[in-house]
């Protein structure tokens, strides 16, 4: 499904920045199929450098989007970050990936520093990207 909004040049989601609040809506569920689908493409199966990369970031992507005390536009962002994740899983021992996986997770972290303690998506950070930091040799 093309969007003319969203486009994954470079294997990277991106979004307008000045979409109205429905149009964010109709744009998180773009990103979050869009990520879905790069997951699965990026990553997948036969090819993967690590089976365990692809359940974290689907379990991030949930967890995100399952996260009440984020914005559409907080958790958009925090999928790109993912989809960033994805692309940097093709080559985990490059320098430049490891570089993307570190500047993503770090964006992950500030976007997940605001939320009380006890947020569901603080708790599901605080597991998977430790893991996550492992897999990149962080």
């Amino acid at each position: 499904m093309n969007n003319p909004d969203i486009s994954a040049e470079d294997n990277r989601l991106t979004t307008p920045g000045d979409a109205n609040e429905t149009g964010r809506q109709f744009n998180l569920s773009q990103v979050s199929s869009q990520l879905t689908h790069q997951i699965n493409d990026l990553l997948g199966a036969a090819e993967e450098p690590n089976p365990t990369l692809r359940n974290l970031l689907t379990q991030l992507q949930q967890a995100i989007e399952a996260e009440p005390d984020l914005s559409d536009a907080q958790k958009a962002q925090a999928l790109l970050d993912v989809a960033e994740l994805a692309t940097a899983g093709q080559a985990i021992d490059q320098a430049h990936m490891q570089q993307l996986a570190k500047h993503s997770i770090k964006a992950l972290q500030n976007i997940t520093s605001p939320l009380p303690e006890s947020a569901s998506l603080i708790v599901a950070c605080q597991d998977l990207l430790p893991q996550l930091t492992d897999i990149f040799e962080l």
